[in-house]
């Protein structure tokens, strides 16, 4: 995924990212899936749920393909990134995995139950991105994408 300049000095990405949502729940289908759609970059690939129905209402919502696998998600909607949602039980395995097949994941949360769990104990784990941001469009495109892999090596705190 390429960025370049424009005329105009401002940067564009010439690929739109593929994002994929693990978990279809009410925040995720409130908040964090409305907000992603917003940022014209984002190209919204899947939407994956162990319950069926809720990502079939999702997938819907938003034109995407409905999963209530994710290996067979990552497989055939093959996402640059997921926004994993849920609870921190299911969030801290999901995000390390994640992150050890090489996907950028955002996440809204510490991935734990606390600090010592956490996937980065609230930021701080490459890869991960924190869209808890009030000003959302999926967390100001997850820290303009990672600080561009600038600050930090593309951590965002």
């Amino acid at each position: 995924m390429g960025w370049s300049e424009t005329s105009e000095g401002f940067e564009t990405m010439a690929d739109r990212l593929r994002l994929g949502f693990i978990g279809c729940g009410s925040h995720s289908s409130r908040t964090l899936q409305p907000n992603a759609r917003l940022v014209d970059q984002i190209e919204l690939v899947g939407m994956c749920d162990l319950d069926a129905t809720k990502a079939q209402a999702a997938a819907l919502r938003w034109g995407t393909a409905a999963y209530d696998d994710v290996e067979v998600m990552l497989a055939e909607a093959a996402p640059d990134a997921v926004v994993v949602v849920g609870p921190p039980t299911m969030m801290q395995p999901l995000t390390k995995e994640m992150l050890g097949r090489g996907l950028h994941v955002f996440t809204e949360k510490p991935a734990g139950g606390n600090g010592r769990t956490g996937a980065g104990a609230g930021g701080g784990v490459p890869g991960v991105g924190d869209v808890r941001n009030g000003c959302n469009p999926l967390a100001a495109f997850a820290g303009e994408r990672a600080c561009a892999g600038d600050c930090n090596r593309g951590r965002i705190r």
